[in-house]
């Protein structure tokens, strides 16, 4: 990077408005759920791998989910609460992203299992091109793209109007998805991911308004209410209907527990303002953790049954421990890349290239 690079990028570094850490930590938080709920539903307790079988195991395994399955909404609800500011910028740092942290994963993966891994090949590593290997971060990509649409109709939008939309949307997404499964059954979508933009920026009014005071003292504690919710209604319909309900529907993202579950565990974390550089350099390195971890590369080792193995001989406790350990690892290696990243200049060639297509979509509108 040459100096009027480097200049260039402190300037902007220097203008930009320092990231609120409760917000950064609550990012790590929810990529550590996201990283133990990847391991807990391959321990074949809670009914993803094989039929749901109503032991004292597996009640304590969907337990456990319920606290962690929240992170992917809580994720997408930090994306609302703040606005998607830059579509084409976070367009091509997704992509750049997805080849590096896949390119890494790849490697990795040939290194460490060069036998098992050619059953992947070098296919795995074209998913991390067209992001067929990651749901998430195609109907990120989805989101992003109608941000500037979501942008224009939240602009200047009045609370009460807001509060109109936000009912209409949960009455869609709960009869026409969740319940009659027509769209968005199981919140594995970019239309899940609309109405939490939407709900985080209506929470986002409400705060300002200071309308949700008691859901942002009491949050945690309401999160607590909805997991123990959540497995009692899932137990209840297994002994009303002699089999579970599909882990896929009830522990979909899209589950009006659930949703309401990551708004209590979000607002939580809203009221708790503090501002600390570590836990924001750490925050950096989130997505890089759910690329790595999650690769098309990589999980394949995880659905190889070893996860499973581990839960049967040694039971929850290392389960968790060892999506824990994976998690901290993936965190080094994603800050590692990041840094990478930035002092080849490669973040400055992406907010150059994004500037140049922005304007040239300018003036295409024009």
């Amino acid at each position: 990077m040459n100096d009027l690079q480097t200049n260039k990028l402190n300037q902007s570094i220097v203008s930009a408005k320092p990231r609120e850490s409760q917000f950064e930590l609550l990012r790590i938080f929810a990529m550590l759920m996201i990283t133990i709920g990847h391991f807990l539903i391959r321990t074949d307790t809670c009914g993803y791998t094989s039929p749901y079988q109503n032991n004292i195991s597996s009640v304590i395994g969907i337990s456990l989910l319920s606290f962690f399955i929240i992170g992917v909404n809580v994720f997408v609800l930090i994306s609302g609460y703040f606005g998607i500011k830059h579509i084409t910028k976070s367009i091509l740092r997704l992509v750049v992203d997805c080849v590096l942290f896949g390119s890494v994963a790849y490697i990795f993966a040939q290194t460490v299992f060069p036998a098992s891994a050619l059953s992947c090949g070098f296919k795995s590593f074209l998913h991390c091109i067209n992001f067929r290997g990651w749901w998430f971060i195609f109907d990120y990509i989805l989101l992003v793209m109608i941000s500037p649409m979501l942008e224009r109709i939240l602009k200047d939008i009045s609370f009460v109007s807001l509060s109109k939309y936000i009912i209409l949307l949960t009455i869609v997404n709960i009869w026409g998805g969740y319940l009659c499964q027509h769209i968005n059954s199981n919140g594995f979508n970019y239309l899940n991911f609309i109405y939490l933009y939407i709900i985080a920026r209506y929470l986002r009014l409400a705060r300002e308004k200071k309308v949700i005071l008691h859901l942002q003292k009491y949050g945690l504690l309401y999160w607590i209410i909805c997991c123990a919710l959540m497995v009692s209604l899932f137990e209840l319909a297994f002994a009303l209907r002699g089999k579970a309900i599909n882990s896929n529907l009830w522990w979909g993202y899209n589950n009006p527990i659930v949703i309401v579950s990551s708004i209590c565990f979000f607002c939580y974390f809203m009221k708790r303002k503090f501002f600390n550089k570590y836990v924001n350099i750490l925050a950096s390195g989130m997505l890089g953790v759910y690329l790595l971890h999650d690769g098309p590369s990589i999980i394949w080792f995880w659905n190889s049954g070893i996860i499973k193995t581990l839960y049967q001989n040694n039971g929850y406790i290392l389960v968790v421990g060892l999506a824990c350990f994976v998690f901290l690892i993936c965190v080094l290696l994603s800050l590692i890349i990041n840094y990478v990243v930035n002092a080849c200049g490669l973040q400055f060639t992406i907010n150059t290239l994004s500037n140049k297509i922005s304007r040239i979509t300018l003036k295409f509108l024009k």
